[in-house]
């Protein structure tokens, strides 16, 4: 996996060829400021999706092409890939169900219904996109994420991924969370390059695909069971919270068309990996802090997971597992 000050040597060549279009002046601009104002909404939608495109030199010199945004609408297609596609690919990244491209397009990924028309753009957001994030295709045409998680202000979330893909923590087999397969930093800001794993879209792209397909024995539901219940345990035995679980922030490896949840064996115990994603609300605590004597008072969106407010402060550990339970109920 890439190390992060590897990545440095050769991104300041990139600098130049990346400045037609300025980039968000921080991580915290690099997002939907207003979804309820369609000015604000498509301005930051398009000034994201722009400094994304105007990176495209930088990752290619990476030996990563990104997907390509589409005339209207959100959506975004996968790049030609010159070389043969590789017939069989090794975890961490995830196979074509099909063994072939069938329409790679990668659509929005929060589900927030907005309808807004963008100004200026013809783009028709039919659901938000999660704009940190950006597909692309590597030089053995493997599909992959790449996310920004920092800027020059150390993150939270690259702390914890930082953590998450040390020798040390990939070596304990609890630790189901997303590999990533190289960090690089552009100017300001660092990027995590992951695998894809999710369904391939026909409409839209959304996280979240491991508890979508059907499960064709109990073993596969105990399979799914354990492996989240197990990262949960080793996530909080190093005191990380994950603050997020949603069955968005769950993925399993391999790639299928969004709505063919029927197809047999996506859940094979002897082949099927489930992971964890998304550390952006996530913290972590020093080793020797007590699990017990740990309160927060930020929100969880205890409404959105059907969980009764705890009152302030609460035990964030606890809340983690409440929100894990849940959605094994439902």
């Amino acid at each position: 996996m890439g190390d992060l000050q590897s990545s440095n040597c050769d991104s300041g060549r990139m600098i130049e060829a990346v400045t037609s279009v300025s980039l968000p002046k921080s991580l915290e601009n690099w997002d939907i400021t207003d979804i309820d104002d369609p000015e604000a909404l498509s301005r930051d939608f398009l000034m994201c999706r722009e400094a994304w495109n105007s990176l495209g030199p930088f990752f290619a010199s990476k030996g990563y092409n990104l997907y390509k945004t589409r005339p209207k609408g959100s959506n975004l297609d996968s790049p030609i890939v010159k070389e043969p596609v590789p017939e069989k690919v090794e975890y961490p990244y995830a196979p074509l169900v099909f063994g072939k491209e069938q329409n790679m397009s990668f659509g929005s990924g929060s589900g927030v219904q907005s309808n807004y028309l963008c100004a200026g753009a013809g783009h028709l957001i039919s659901y938000l996109q999660a704009v940190r994030v950006w597909p692309a295709v590597d030089i053995h045409g493997r599909h992959v994420v790449i996310k920004v998680v920092a800027d020059d202000r150390p993150s939270h979330e690259l702390e914890i991924l930082e953590f998450l893909n040390s020798k040390q923590a990939r070596s304990d087999p609890r630790n189901h969370t997303i590999p990533v397969i190289e960090f690089l930093r552009y100017d300001k800001f660092v990027f995590v390059v992951m695998p894809r794993q999710d369904a391939v879209s026909y409409r839209i792209y959304r996280w979240g695909q491991a508890f979508w397909p059907d499960f064709g024995t109990v073993q596969e539901l105990l399979h799914l069971t354990h492996s989240f219940l197990e990262v949960f345990d080793f996530l909080h035995e190093n005191r990380i919270i994950h603050g997020d679980f949603l069955e968005q922030n769950t993925a399993m490896n391999v790639l299928y068309p969004d709505g063919h949840w029927y197809i047999k064996g996506l859940r094979k115990p002897s082949y099927t990996r489930y992971a964890l994603l998304d550390f952006g609300f996530s913290l972590k605590y020093p080793q020797e802090k007590s699990l017990e004597d740990i309160q927060v008072t930020r929100d969880y969106n205890f409404l959105r997971r059907s969980i009764p407010h705890p009152g302030t402060p609460y035990n964030p550990f606890k809340v983690d597992i409440i929100g894990v339970h849940q959605y094994f109920v439902h």
